[in-house]
């Protein structure tokens, strides 16, 4: 690998960290021209801001203290003095003439602001540095941009079936819980009670709305999820969960049996993570202990499924399974807000793989390997040569062994935690004995759910 690039959009388009448009030569010139021009007047704004940081870090632990990458993250994300401007100079740049073409514009776009460019050229050490490192760092750089969270419309499964207009229907045509109502004060006691108190604010929360319909409820995937408001009338997101089962009305009385509770801390378990999501994905995409969590729990689940079919005509088939599962998760579920080396080196960890024989299933796999759920199975019977592995017949075993309502945890995240969460608060909504045992005996499972809890508690 060439490790004399000059630029640091170079270094970009060479690893792939952005997508390379269709520029013609003379375009290209103008793109780098404008990298480095931007570079020199974003290192006077950022200089005296970070330099310290980055210094007091060093480069070396800068990977390998947690806390300190965090810290540093934190601090570019979350400079609003700094943010503005950096957008007064994307906006002076903006009326460039050189953007009168569009494809430099586009191009450009995808690579400013330039947040690290302009500590490389402070430290001499830096400048040595392959490509590689650089796009490690220009990984880092994008993940602290904002995190759009997907939707069930983003899934594969979900254009398997009606749900739209099941969901719609439910959601015009059930009746709201009225939370202000008298007799729902003894429902918000009983949640008080339990140990996460906290959840009764989620509970009380204008973000979360109760609705039940007789006879006809939703079925268990849909008892919490996340729509647009489109009964109020506008197109702020809700969390709507259907209590039909859970809260009895008798005229304007409002009762939930006591036997019923840890059902309902479940589902505002759920509402609660659905709600963050949907608000700032990144307390959940981006926090350490859920992602080093909850890809062990998924790599362990969806492996399990692999086991059980007794399928595979290669070598350390569940090895191999363990690392592309863990891919998976990371690339799909949390969207992939790390760059390519960070999650494969979470999945070869897990794994227990060889470098050798993850070259090998590199190499097998193409752009869309991880997509969603039907390409994710697709890849993996042709890397473990099982020809008779289909999307239909694995997420057959995977509700079979897990319990209906689960499937659509195998590619959206909210689902995958309700999964977990679920399990942890032992209401029996899903198979948990089976979950806990999978999952390290439920190590990593209580691991995930109390790190979620904390996350939660904290944001109330």
């Amino acid at each position: 690998m060439n490790k004399k690039a000059v630029t640091y959009m170079e270094a970009l388009l060479e690893t792939g960290a952005i997508n390379r448009q269709p520029l013609t030569d003379e375009e290209y010139k103008t793109f780098v021209s404008l990298g480095e021009s931007f570079k020199n007047k974003s290192k006077e704004i950022f200089q005296d801001n970070f330099v310290k940081e980055w210094t007091n870090t060093g480069y070396d632990g800068f990977y390998k203290n947690r806390k300190e990458e965090n810290l540093f993250r934190i601090k570019v994300s979350e400079n609003v003095r700094l943010h503005n401007q950096m957008e007064k100079l994307i906006k002076e740049f903006e009326c460039d003439d050189s953007f009168k073409d569009h494809q430099v514009k586009i191009l450009f776009s995808q690579t400013i602001p330039n947040h690290l460019d302009c500590i490389f050229s402070l430290k001499p050490k830096m400048k040595d540095q392959t490509l590689t490192d650089l796009a490690e760092m220009a990984a880092l750089q994008e993940a602290t941009n904002v995190i759009k969270p997907k939707s069930y419309n983003d899934t594969f499964l979900y254009h398997k079936g009606n749900y739209e207009k099941d969901l719609m229907d439910f959601l015009m045509r059930a009746d709201i819980i009225d939370k202000t109502n008298p007799s729902f004060q003894d429902i918000e006691y009983m949640v008080k009670r339990q140990q996460y108190q906290f959840l009764a604010n989620i509970l009380n929360s204008d973000l979360v709305v109760l609705l039940s319909r007789k006879p006809k409820s939703m079925p268990r995937s849909f008892k919490v999820f996340a729509a647009k408001d489109i009964r109020g009338g506008s197109k702020d997101v809700k969390v709507y969960i259907d209590v039909t089962d859970l809260i009895s009305i008798n005229g304007t009385t409002y009762t939930m049996k006591s036997d019923r509770l840890n059902e309902f801390v479940s589902y505002l378990t759920s509402a609660m993570v659905y709600g963050i999501y949907q608000k700032d994905p990144a307390k959940l995409l981006r926090n350490t202990r859920l992602i080093e969590s909850g890809t062990k729990c998924f790599a362990l689940l969806f492996t399990h499924i692999i086991d059980y079919l007794r399928m595979g005509g290669v070598d350390n088939i569940r090895e191999k399974t363990l690392y592309l599962s863990s891919i998976y998760y990371q690339k799909c579920l949390l969207g992939g807000t790390y760059s390519d080396s960070i999650i494969q080196d979470r999945a070869r960890k897990i794994s227990g793989i060889t470098d050798r024989e993850i070259d090998i299933i590199e190499y097998q796999l193409d752009t869309d390997s991880f997509k969603d759920i039907n390409s994710f199975v697709e890849a993996i019977a042709k890397v473990l040569r099982i020809d008779s592995l289909k999307v239909d017949n694995f997420i057959e075993k995977w509700v079979y062994l897990y319990k209906s309502g689960t499937q659509f945890a195998t590619e959206y995240y909210p689902a995958f935690s309700s999964l977990l969460t679920n399990a942890y608060h032992g209401a029996y909504i899903n198979n948990q004995k089976t979950i806990e045992k999978i999952t390290n005996n439920g190590k990593e499972l209580v691991a995930y759910t109390r790190a979620i809890l904390q996350i939660g508690s904290e944001m109330v």
